[in-house]
């Protein structure tokens, strides 16, 4: 008979254990710790991504660098490859690609 209440008692538990787990299951988006662990993640997620296209800015700062170098020892044919992919990526026009760039109107690209 006490086994009988025992079993029936330990049921009970156990039912009420998987019910309150379901429950915590629906609030796991809630989590403080889990809360904070997104937060620092879009915030260094945020901070690549601002080294690796300047705030605001529509092509990276290493390619505008890679462009004045570019500028002054190579061909034509590696700007306009360069203006291709930013205006492909960013949607830059030629004209905002010259002036970023500060590529003279007197260069020649063909």
């Amino acid at each position: 008979d006490e086994r009988t209440t025992l079993l029936a008692d330990l049921a009970s538990a156990e039912a009420l254990k998987k019910a309150n787990r379901a429950e915590l299951e629906r609030y796991k988006d809630c989590d403080p710790a889990l809360l904070e662990a997104k937060e620092k993640a879009t915030k260094i997620a945020k901070a690549a991504a601002n080294r690796w296209t300047g705030e605001g800015g529509f092509c990276p700062i290493s390619m505008m660098a890679c462009m004045r170098i570019t500028l002054e020892r190579s061909s034509s044919d590696n700007i306009f490859a360069i203006q291709t992919y930013c205006s492909r990526q960013f949607g830059m026009p030629g004209q905002q690609f010259a002036e970023q760039f500060q590529i003279p109107d007197t260069f020649d690209n063909l």
